[in-house]
């Protein structure tokens, strides 16, 4: 957890309390983050991401898709096709923006996610099965590379998290994840 605070505060300037990010800088939306978070940590966490990413329109961008209104209810399945599509707090979300700023709310949303997640051991097991790693593989720099690949497509991110991790001695796989997971710089397109 601390490895993940120091990360966050590297990128935010604490005398104006603003993000380094420009406001130009174009975030993922709900959907990529959902998704993300669900391909990475495994399915059986629909309901945690529903709870703190698509419920949060305003926070990370991308309203419900209009001809997925109709279909709207007041109760949900998440076993339902599609059913994150869908307009979850009111038929006013098709007007949300696609893409919004990095806020700091939509930070600490991420990180709650991250550590509900991150609880359940199955879920650091899932994450590590998609780059063939085990709980009891060793935390080096070529397997952590493998790991980074989760979040991040651009080389240059994968590279700078894989020795920062390694540099500062993160001693579990969970810790490993959790940095990678509440780090800001994968939702940035």
């Amino acid at each position: 957890m601390t490895y993940a605070i120091l990360l966050f505060f590297s990128i935010t300037d604490f005398s104006m309390g603003k993000s380094l990010f420009k406001s130009s800088t174009r975030t993922a939306d709900k959907f990529y983050v959902y998704r993300t978070l669900e391909k990475v940590f495994g399915e059986s966490n629909k309901s945690i991401l529903v709870k703190n990413i698509l419920n949060s329109p305003e926070l990370f961008g991308g309203g419900c898709l209009p001809y997925n209104v109709s279909m709207k209810s007041e109760k949900f399945d998440l076993s339902d096709e599609n059913f994150e599509d869908r307009c979850f707090n009111n038929i006013t979300e098709i007007g949300s923006p696609a893409f919004v700023e990095m806020s700091v709310i939509r930070q600490v949303k991420t990180e709650n996610t991250c550590n509900e997640i991150l609880k359940d051991t199955k879920n650091i097991r899932h994450a590590l099965a998609l780059v063939s790693l085990s709980e009891s593989s060793p935390i080096d720099l070529k397997s952590v590379k493998r790991t980074t690949n989760l979040f991040f497509y651009k080389k240059k991110q994968r590279e700078t998290y894989s020795k920062i991790i390694v540099n500062n001695q993160i001693k579990t796989w969970r810790d490993v994840l959790l940095v990678l997971c509440k780090s800001p710089e994968w939702q940035i397109l």
